[in-house]
């Protein structure tokens, strides 16, 4: 069982992965009509407590959507990675935008064929899929550092959380583009296009720590490997 802190320290970046994407989507949502929303509030809603509270409550309801409408993004790494390594045709793609943009995909595919080797002494091949496997092998260590080793499994849920802040908000920050271009009007009306931009961001980040949570998770399953190996014998 983990310690205490650590489980309060997950649920923390938990919660601030779905609440901190549902109160910026919850701004924006308050542009599509902020003048009948104010004329039809009831008197609960006058106090400042049960603002906070109607507050806190949206975001994380919108929060908690946008978690599970971003989710097929996961599988999008593992795309772009058999794309670029050439998994499929035999040919990598090589150029300065591969290069640039995913320069790790090799090194963390290689923990990837060693940590499925692992998993299929234990488990066997059964569930392995050709477009899933990578998740397979992820939901195999992720667990099996969760069982074996709680530190080495909550710096690797760190990572997960955060991948997980940048998923939802590729979602939040299209939407609030989407809204400011057609609620706001004068010179700032350019913010969307800002917005759009950070939601661009948001997936190229969400894709760099979404490939670090599996890096990070697949070489400590391989270094507790190494130290069964050595101590056995």
């Amino acid at each position: 069982m983990k310690p205490f802190p650590d489980s309060i320290s997950l649920s923390l970046q938990e919660t601030l992965a779905v609440l901190l994407p549902g109160a910026v989507l919850t701004f924006f949502l308050l542009l599509f009509d902020t003048a009948a929303l104010s004329t039809h509030t009831s008197a609960f809603l006058q106090q400042a407590w049960a603002k906070g509270v109607a507050f806190f409550g949206s975001a994380y309801f919108f929060g908690y959507v946008t978690y599970v409408v971003s989710s097929p993004f996961d599988g999008i790494y593992d795309r772009i990675k058999r794309y670029v390594l050439g998994i499929d045709t035999g040919k990598p793609v090589r150029n300065w935008v591969t290069t640039w943009l995913f320069p790790h995909v090799a090194d963390t595919h290689a923990l990837i064929i060693e940590v499925v080797e692992y998993k299929n002494e234990d488990i066997g091949a059964k569930y392995d899929g050709f477009r899933h496997q990578i998740i397979d092998a992820y939901q195999y260590a992720f667990r099996r550092l969760m069982k074996e080793e709680p530190a080495m499994f909550i710096e690797v849920e760190h990572y997960y959380a955060t991948a997980k802040f940048f998923r939802s908000m590729v979602i939040v920050w299209t939407f609030g583009s989407a809204v400011w271009a057609v609620r706001v009007n004068g010179p700032d009306k350019d913010y969307a296009v800002l917005f759009l931009l950070l939601g661009l961001l948001s997936f190229f980040v969400f894709l760099n720590r979404w490939r670090k949570a599996n890096h990070v998770a697949f070489k400590n399953v391989i270094i507790i490997e190494g130290l069964k190996t050595r101590n056995s014998q």
